[in-house]
């Protein structure tokens, strides 16, 4: 399977990296979100890991393999900010 941010046809590099940092950004907003949902006892561990086996590419339903740097970034970054609040 082609990476997620592989070069496209007509896609220069600083295109790929701009479309790159934009996900990356959306997707740690979205976990500090998630952190702060659990940290308020608004969010159950089920949801949570259903989150982690998600980034990680645990999912036995997915087919793809969606697993990068950033995804597990992003699941070490939820584990942090789980770990200043418990």
């Amino acid at each position: 399977m082609p990476d997620k941010f592989e070069k496209e046809k007509n896609e220069n590099e600083d295109d790929r990296l701009d479309r790159e940092l934009r996900y990356k950004h959306k997707l740690f907003g979205n976990i500090d979100f998630v952190g702060e949902l659990y940290s308020f006892g608004l969010l159950s561990e089920n949801v949570l890991n259903s989150i982690f086996t998600s980034l990680l590419g645990i999912d036995t339903t997915n087919t793809t393999n969606s697993v990068s740097d950033i995804t597990i970034d992003a699941a070490l970054k939820l584990v942090n900010k789980l770990g200043s609040n418990m």
